[in-house]
């Protein structure tokens, strides 16, 4: 008798419960894929009952509540029936990055969400978890119905009554709390993956991707292993499977003319669920046009391959240089990797990186050197002191054409009228021709431009002598292009030109490298010296004469003065004359 009368108790208490309502219902569905592309609803049902319990009846006028005040990023639908009123509020979003943003547009605090999904080989499940709720999101809707219809708080907390929450990810759907939290990662074992990047001396690139499968995994998920890697095959790519001990590796190679397209097809193979990034640069110094440094980084996303529980992937990057390239080390260092150690190992590759990730950012950094194979250097004087002198490179052309591009660019901008240079990057051996003109000042000037050095300079001087129908003249040049050429070019050997067209007379030449003196030859009269010099620093001196009108005039108008002084003194003392004969 007791138990009918408790359980006849419940029931009534239920059914009261069940005919008073709660005001208004709250279901959330969160619908998303891989990339977090996807949509929140947020729907919200008054039964009839309640509607007139609560809301006097009047849903109009909660229509226009919301109308007015419905945040922007919120899509607002309306649905009535027989049995009530359904709200919905829809919530789309194209990236986590972008669901972020327009939540923290409606929510009086920080959004804080963590997600991983994937319905890889490697990894199938969802991971997320949230720090707010629907009805967070609905706290501007709850304050102007409070104030609209004088709704106490202790009235407006039982208002609410929270439903079901839903996420669903890639095709399964997952029950939730409210305050969403679901993890439910399954992982299969993977040995990680391999990157060895060879940058050619033709600059092109070769890079083996080697994805490190082991036997269990093989065994469970042999055909969605060969799809996966048959539909991510890039173009100009080649793949194999090679068996090892712990199982097979699968073996991409990839072949490209480019950095930045090696990391497009990289992009392709790893099925990158984010934006593929890649830099290349190359920095000239204005002193140096032969040395130039290089900067090739990249970032890579593993996230299809992710297969421990702290959703990384073991990750190996290894990067092979061209024979003309050095790595710097302290930037690497410093920059990317601060366990770079600058050590290659007998194949040549630098390890750049050895760990779990999941998005890598990394890359090389080195110093590139061009090697300059001769080099002529042609000095010519013209009246005046005036003076002509040109520099021609002969260097093998490993330029690529934005690096072309940065040449012609440079030289365009340091064109003036005392100094030109061009390039010619046409054919496999490449010309740099830089021509100076003008005044010694005017050399030095553009000296000091080009090659960075105190140590270029040019001298002319040019004596001044009353009595001299010849003047004294002098040259001395000094060049120092160690700066310029770079460090591999300091042994090289070119050929040095004098030319004098100035009406001057050259009475002595001399060359010298150092302390020693270098051997030259002389052609057309003393006016064309020609010597074979090696190194990247010397000088040239020459001293010769001019003739001087001013001088000349200067003494035949005291020879004259001296005639007509001699003729007058004869003149004013005749007696002289007779004593004579």
């Amino acid at each position: 008798m007791h138990s009918f009368k408790k359980i006849f108790l419940l029931l009534l208490i239920g059914g009261t419960l069940f005919l008073t309502g709660c005001g208004i219902r709250v279901a959330t569905d969160l619908s998303l894929d891989q990339d977090f592309k996807g949509s929140r609803t947020i729907t919200c049902f008054v039964s009839a009952s309640d509607m007139l319990q609560y809301f006097k009846g009047d849903s109009k006028n909660i229509d226009n509540i919301i109308e007015n005040n419905c945040p922007d990023c919120l899509i607002y639908s309306k649905k009535e029936t027989d049995s009530g009123t359904e709200y919905q509020f829809r919530l789309e979003f194209q990236s986590l990055e972008d669901y972020k943003t327009s939540l923290g547009s409606v929510l009086n605090f920080s959004p804080e969400i963590t997600y991983h999904g994937s319905s890889s080989v490697f990894s199938k499940g969802i991971s997320i978890q949230e720090n707010f709720t629907s009805l967070d999101l609905l706290r501007w809707f709850e304050v102007l119905l409070q104030e609209e219809y004088n709704i106490s708080d202790s009235q407006i907390e039982s208002l609410w009554e929270v439903g079901d929450t839903k996420v669903e990810f890639s095709g399964t759907s997952y029950e939730s709390e409210p305050q969403i939290s679901i993890s439910s990662m399954e992982y299969s074992d993977f040995d990680g993956i391999e990157i060895y990047t060879t940058e050619k001396d033709d600059r092109t690139y070769e890079r083996l991707i080697r994805f490190k499968v082991p036997t269990s995994t093989l065994n469970k998920h042999s055909a969605e292993l060969e799809d996966y890697f048959a539909d991510h095959l890039p173009k100009k790519a080649e793949g194999i499977w090679v068996p090892v001990k712990t199982g097979k590796n699968y073996e991409l190679t990839l072949y490209a003319d480019s950095f930045s397209e090696l990391s497009s097809m990289t992009a392709v193979a790893l099925d990158c669920t984010s934006e593929q990034q890649s830099l290349v640069s190359s920095t000239f110094s204005d002193y140096q046009f032969f040395q130039f440094d290089l900067e090739r980084t990249e970032q890579l996303d593993f996230s299809y391959f992710l297969c421990t529980k702290d959703e990384e992937v073991p990750v190996a990057y290894y990067y092979k240089p061209n024979s003309l390239t050095e790595p710097k080390t302290v930037d690497i260092q410093k920059k990317i990797n601060n366990n770079f150690t600058g050590k290659a190992d007998k194949n040549g590759f630098y390890c750049l990186f050895d760990g779990n990730c999941t998005t890598l950012n990394v890359g090389f950094l080195g110093e590139m050197n061009l090697f300059v194979s001769s080099y002529q250097i042609t000095t010519i004087l013209k009246d005046n002191g005036a003076l002509e002198r040109s520099f021609t490179f002969t260097f093998q052309n490993d330029l690529i054409d934005p690096e072309i591009h940065q040449l012609n660019s440079f030289f365009k901008k340091n064109k003036t009228a005392h100094l030109t240079m061009k390039g010619d990057f046409s054919d496999e051996i490449g010309t740099l021709t830089i021509t100076q003109k003008g005044t010694k000042d005017d050399l030095n000037y553009s000296s000091r431009l080009l090659f960075g050095s105190e140590n270029n300079s040019a001298d002319y001087k040019e004596g001044h002598s009353l009595l001299a129908v010849y003047q004294d003249t002098s040259l001395t040049e000094s060049i120092d292009l160690s700066r310029f050429l770079g460090s591999t070019n300091q042994k090289l050997t070119g050929e040095y030109v004098f030319i004098n067209e100035s009406s001057e007379t050259l009475n002595k030449f001399s060359i010298h490298s150092g302390q020693s003196d270098i051997s030259y030859k002389e052609t057309n009269q003393n006016n064309h010296y020609m010597a074979d010099i090696s190194g990247c620093l010397f000088t040239v001196s020459y001293t010769g004469s001019l003739f001087d009108p001013f001088g000349m005039i200067v003494f035949v108008i005291l020879l004259l003065a001296l005639v007509a002084a001699t003729l007058f003194l004869i003149r004013k003392n005749p007696m002289n004359r007779l004593e004579k004969f």
